[in-house]
């Protein structure tokens, strides 16, 4: 219906009527998928485009903001982390034992991507924690390649304002087939307890950082305090 992850101004004159003339096939509405196949079997009117701007975008921003700003109020800080999946550029790679290969020179990408526009979106903190996770739970971890993070990674991550925003890729084939989309129940249940362990780390930290210094400024409130 409409991508979250994206500028609500993110389209082009392919994908809707009266379109900026660019080539934005997967912006706020995806008009080709990424194997290339179209997905709308027409363009969209401008009145169509606002009526799922309105109905479905609008509403999840304005709720996630709000949420990122209660928290920020409540605790002097929120963060925000953007799960997603990712595809294998190579998905029927073997090793010579004939199991499936692992990790980026394999597969082309590694097995967890944390995307941090550059290590901006987020204090190094929770950037990092987000690797160590990874990698004591066995994961070949890749920054910022092939993603470096959305628009929600970009817009909601300002360190500087206290809102932290990190968007991790976890690769489809540590819990899938890729190829007939089964899943792999063994393996999912251990991507579940990587989650599991992912989240309890981070609301722990966060729990450490509010406890460790109750009564520190936060950056937002310096900043709009500060003599001009």
């Amino acid at each position: 219906v409409v991508d979250l992850n994206r500028a609500i101004d993110d389209c082009d004159g392919s994908t809707v009527t009266g379109g900026p003339a660019t080539d934005r096939p997967r912006g706020v509405v995806w008009r080709l998928t990424s194997a290339g196949i179209p997905a709308l079997r027409k363009r969209l009117s401008s009145e169509e485009l606002l009526r799922r701007r309105t109905k479905f975008y609008q509403p999840y921003h304005d709720t996630l903001k709000a949420i990122l700003e209660r928290k920020r109020a409540r605790f002097g800080f929120a963060v925000l982390l953007c799960a997603h999946s990712m595809p294998s550029p190579h998905r029927t790679t073997r090793t010579r034992s004939g199991l499936p290969a692992r990790g980026a020179r394999s597969y082309g990408v590694a097995d967890l991507v944390p995307g941090s526009r550059g290590r901006t979106s987020a204090a190094s903190e929770w950037i990092d924690l987000v690797q160590r996770i990874g990698e004591a739970h066995g994961l070949e971890v890749q920054h910022d390649t092939p993603y470096r993070g959305g628009f929600s990674t970009s817009h909601y991550g300002q360190p500087d304002k206290d809102w932290h925003a990190v968007q991790i890729e976890l690769a489809r084939r540590l819990y899938m087939n890729e190829e007939n989309f089964q899943r792999k129940k063994e393996h999912f249940e251990n991507t579940q307890r990587f989650a599991d362990k992912l989240v309890s780390a981070m609301v722990a930290a966060a729990r450490q950082q509010c406890e460790s210094a109750p009564l520190s400024t936060p950056n937002h409130v310096r900043a709009s305090s500060s003599p001009s």
